[in-house]
């Protein structure tokens, strides 16, 4: 009987077809190698394609937010700030917004030389009015490439629940921005929340806050109408009480106990505001021009932050099926709001109409003369 060679000698003179496929090792590699061929052949999603301009149904449509998640595997800063590890992606601050909206996580050029991005809190925060125009404009600034904007609304300073979470909560919850960029955020709540103006004060005493107003009677009747559309969606059909019956009381007077009517009275609200920010930390923003001529808002917005000037009377293009103002950008793309923006309103009597402007001319009166800025709202 032939003595069988040790393990050493069958290894060293076995034919190497037959070697490779009997290591494991190898035969690991080779599936591996496979799998990754697989992917590369079948993509399972578009990385590259354009997001959407709108955005999902948010605070100004009263439908609640999903929250934005944290990214994995990201390195704190020494300042506290996450910082993406480094990849060959370049990102230089002028095409930044095209790798952050749509290539995801950005991070530096391959040398080195770009600072990193990381999750800033907001130096700029949109606060209201809820049916001011919230969306549209953080959707026009953010054609700025200096700009970075939470798609959502994280409602940290008007919840009680979330901002017991802490600031680094907040923090995660922001996009991605360079050095030189500023992030914005909005929340309409924000303005009617008595502790909303404490609370921000504590993270930041000299952020920037921007403030949409417009015709308190045509912001309650845009209020009334997105509640009614809500409401119908949510109950199959089902329709709120008309608006008159809605917004007046048995006796023909003002029903102040319905919210969106009390959202229209600016002067209470901002009245805790001006006892805590200086006034050259609030922009106020004339939600009505906002709709029909809305560059001039726009530059008045860009001049407040501070940005240098980029956003172009060609940006803005009306539309005429929806009845309002969307954003061209690269000279050709179009982005308009969602169909939730632009819905129409219900058709109100002319008296009802007079009653509610009596009712907020005293209001808007004292609003003017805390601001320095008459808007001069229709008062009969």
């Amino acid at each position: 009987m032939a003595k069988r060679p040790n393990i050493i000698f069958r290894y060293r003179y076995e034919p190497r077809s037959r070697l490779n496929y009997r290591n494991p090792i190898f035969l690991v590699l080779v599936f591996l190698a496979s799998f990754g061929l697989i992917f590369h052949l079948f993509p399972t999603s578009d990385d590259t394609a354009i997001p959407n301009y709108s955005d999902s149904d948010d605070e100004d449509d009263n439908i609640g937010d999903e929250e934005g998640q944290t990214s994995h595997g990201e390195m704190a800063g020494s300042d506290g700030n996450e910082l993406v590890p480094s990849g060959d992606m370049m990102v230089r601050s002028e095409d930044s917004k095209i790798s952050y909206d749509i290539l995801g996580d950005p991070s530096p050029n391959g040398n080195g030389q770009e600072p990193y991005s990381s999750r800033r809190l907001p130096q700029c925060l949109i606060i209201g009015v809820r049916k001011g125009g919230t969306r549209a404009l953080l959707e026009f600034l953010n054609l700025h490439p200096t700009v970075q904007k939470a798609s959502d609304e994280v409602h940290f300073f008007d919840d009680d629940e979330k901002y017991r979470l802490g600031l680094e909560w907040y923090r995660s919850q922001m996009p991605f921005s360079l050095p030189d960029q500023i992030t914005i955020e909005k929340s309409p709540a924000y303005f009617v929340t008595d502790s909303a103006p404490h609370r921000i004060h504590a993270m930041n005493s000299s952020i920037k806050l921007i403030l949409i107003v417009r015709d308190p009677v045509t912001r309650l009747i845009s209020d009334y109408a997105q509640l009614a559309e809500n409401k119908a969606r949510r109950n199959d059909g089902q329709k709120m009480v008309s608006f008159e019956q809605t917004v007046l009381t048995a006796d023909g007077s003002v029903n102040i106990y319905y919210k969106p009517v009390r959202t229209s009275i600016y002067s209470i609200y901002f009245t805790r505001w001006a006892q805590i920010f200086p006034s050259q930390q609030i922009h106020l923003v004339d939600g009505d021009r906002l709709v029909y001529d809305p560059f001039p808002e726009v530059q008045r917005v860009e001049k407040f932050l501070n940005l240098a000037p980029y956003i172009d009377r060609d940006n803005f293009v009306y539309n005429s099926t929806k009845g309002f103002y969307c954003v061209k950008f690269n000279g050709t793309l179009e982005k308009c709001l969602n169909e939730s923006k632009g819905r129409p309103h219900p058709d109100v009597d002319i008296k009802v109409i007079r009653t509610l402007r009596s009712f907020y001319s005293p209001y808007n009166h004292r609003f003017y003369k805390m601001t320095g800025t008459d808007f001069a709202w229709p008062e009969i």
